[in-house]
């Protein structure tokens, strides 16, 4: 339910660029309930190119799904651009997301293994202000080059040449 509430558009913004800032905060430590809950509207979609997750079980089931392959990541956003419509708005920003792949015991990835990577692209936003505050309720990611960067081969499931069913609640993905 969208509130009746006008607000402060330099207010409005703020509140903007802190949830943008929360959601790559909880992504990386892997905090998928808080951040399911204080990012996402109950009924929000993201397509991330990994499948479409959508609702607060498909949201969950999604970032549990591709967070579980990672030992690390650190997502960093620049360039957010807002613009407001009342209790609506849209975004736009790019994103750096340095991934972590585990190495098994390894300090070190191994020689032609699974290479650790950096994805660099832009997160496209609708948003809401909601009961509890502005929400993404819709989110795509647009890689931006023609690939990731990284040494080695990438993992199977980066592969785009290949194509597995992701079970849950309402999507495909690598």
């Amino acid at each position: 339910m969208i509130s009746a509430f006008q607000g402060d558009p330099d207010r409005d913004r703020q509140e903007i660029e802190d949830l943008l800032i929360r959601y790559c905060t909880l992504v990386d430590r892997r905090d998928v309930d808080a951040l399911v809950e204080s990012v996402f509207a109950d009924d929000a979609v993201d397509n991330h190119g990994l499948g479409i997750w959508s609702g607060r079980i498909g949201l969950h089931e999604g970032f549990t799904w591709v967070l579980s392959r990672f030992a690390g990541t650190v997502h960093q956003i620049t360039n957010v651009v807002i613009t407001l419509e009342g209790d609506r708005a849209t975004s736009r920003c790019y994103v750096t997301g340095w991934h972590w792949l585990p190495h098994e015991g390894r300090e070190r990835r191994p020689a032609g293994g699974p290479a650790d990577f950096v994805v660099v692209g832009a997160y496209d936003d609708s948003l809401e202000r909601r009961s509890h505050g502005w929400r993404i309720v819709h989110r795509t990611f647009r890689q931006v080059g023609h690939s990731v960067v990284g040494a080695g081969a990438l993992p199977e499931f980066m592969d785009p040449q290949k194509t597995i069913s992701r079970g849950g609640s309402n999507g495909t993905g690598y």
